[in-house]
């Protein structure tokens, strides 16, 4: 499938209605480099937003490093490197 203008919209559409029905309080789909948000990630994570998420703090680099290649994982969301 190729990916349209009007295909990635309802795809948006779709993921934040999922996120509604699942109770998150906001959903925001970004770009996929996230190298000018790594301050405030890092930041979040010193301050223990992260909450049992501990791969987020055992693995921290956001645009430059492999916690956003979902190839890294394993089946259980564990860090795979």
């Amino acid at each position: 499938m190729i990916a349209t203008d009007h295909n990635l919209i309802t795809l948006g559409i779709t993921i934040k209605r999922w996120g509604r029905e699942l109770d998150f309080a906001d959903i925001r789909i970004s770009e996929v480099d996230l190298a000018q948000q790594e301050a405030g990630f890092l930041a979040r994570l010193e301050l223990g937003y992260h909450d049992e998420m501990d791969y987020m703090a055992m693995h921290p680099t956001c645009g430059t490093g492999n916690r956003n290649d979902p190839v890294d994982y394993d089946a259980h969301g564990l860090f795979a490197a």
